[in-house]
């Protein structure tokens, strides 16, 4: 099995919602991992929602300043 992956980070400031745009062809809808780099002590769940083959979009629990770094992973 063949897969595509791609990594990078977005940054939010003073945000609840961001937009990733991949950068790799994906042949399909990736799996997104997602994780916050907590240099403040800021409380956050982070998830992705309308993942596409092009993009998705990051959304926070609540608002938040700081870097999301992200992995989209799909097979093709």
């Amino acid at each position: 099995m063949n897969f595509v992956l791609e990594a990078g980070t977005i940054s939010f400031a003073s945000a609840d919602s961001g937009n990733i745009s991949f950068t790799k062809d994906h042949k399909n809808a990736p799996v997104v991992v997602l994780m916050s780099e907590n240099t403040t002590n800021q409380n956050v769940n982070v998830h992705a929602t309308s993942v596409t083959k092009t993009g998705a979009t990051v959304k926070t629990s609540a608002i938040y300043t700081g870097n999301i770094h992200y992995q989209a992973i799909s097979t093709y």
